[in-house]
C-alpha cells in the first residue's frame, strides 16, 4: 500500500476517538521559520478528566499563539468553554472561528494525546511528501510538453519507445 494509506491507518489505530471537529483532511500550509511547512502542528492541554488535543492553524492559515491554544484547550478541558465559543486573537478582538475549528479530540491522558498527534503529524507529512512528488512530475510533463510544442521533431524518440497498440 502507500505511504498515505499506511499514516493514515496507523492514526485511525492510534486512539484517534473521532471527536475532532477541525477538518484534519483539508489544513491550510504554513512555512516554519526555519523554511519548513506544517499543515498540523498541536498542542495539548489538560487535567485529571481530560488532556485536549489543538491546533493553533487557524483555517485560513493564521495562527494563535502556543500560549493561546493551549490556554482554550485547558479551558475545554475544564468545561469553561464549549465547541461553539468564539476565539479572541492576540490583539484582544474576536475572531471569526470558534473552538471547534481548532479543537482535534480529548483524551483521557497525555500519552493518548501525544500518540495521536504523532500519528496525525505522519499521516499528513506523507501528504505533503506526496503533494510535493505529484507537482515534480507535473513540472516534469509540463516542460516536455512545452519542448513538443517548440519543436516536434525533438518528440519523435518517443514514438519509436512506444508499443504498436498505443
Amino acid at each position: 500500500m502507500s505511504r498515505i494509506h499506511d499514516t493514515y491507518q496507523a492514526f485511525e489505530k492510534s486512539g484517534f476517538n473521532g471527536t475532532a471537529t477541525t477538518d484534519i483532511s483539508t489544513r491550510p500550509k504554513i512555512i516554519n521559520p526555519d523554511g519548513t511547512t506544517s499543515t498540523v502542528r498541536t498542542i495539548s492541554a489538560g487535567n485529571e478528566k481530560a488532556e485536549v488535543l489543538v491546533t493553533p492553524i487557524l483555517p485560513d492559515g493564521r495562527e494563535l499563539t502556543d500560549d493561546v491554544a493551549a490556554e482554550y484547550a485547558a479551558m475545554f478541558a475544564n468545561e469553561e468553554i464549549d465547541l461553539t465559543t468564539k476565539l479572541v486573537g492576540a490583539d484582544g478582538k474576536e475572531l471569526e472561528y470558534a473552538f471547534q475549528d481548532i479543537y482535534m479530540g480529548s483524551y483521557k491522558t497525555v500519552e493518548e494525546a501525544n500518540k495521536v498527534a504523532e500519528a496525525l503529524h505522519e499521516w499528513h507529512e506523507a501528504i505533503l511528501d506526496a503533494n510535493k512528488d505529484l507537482s515534480a512530475t507535473s513540472r516534469m510533463m509540463q516542460e516536455i510538453v512545452q519542448k513538443a510544442m517548440v519543436n516536434p521533431d525533438a518528440m519523435n524518440f518517443m514514438s519509436n519507445k512506444l508499443p504498436d497498440d498505443m
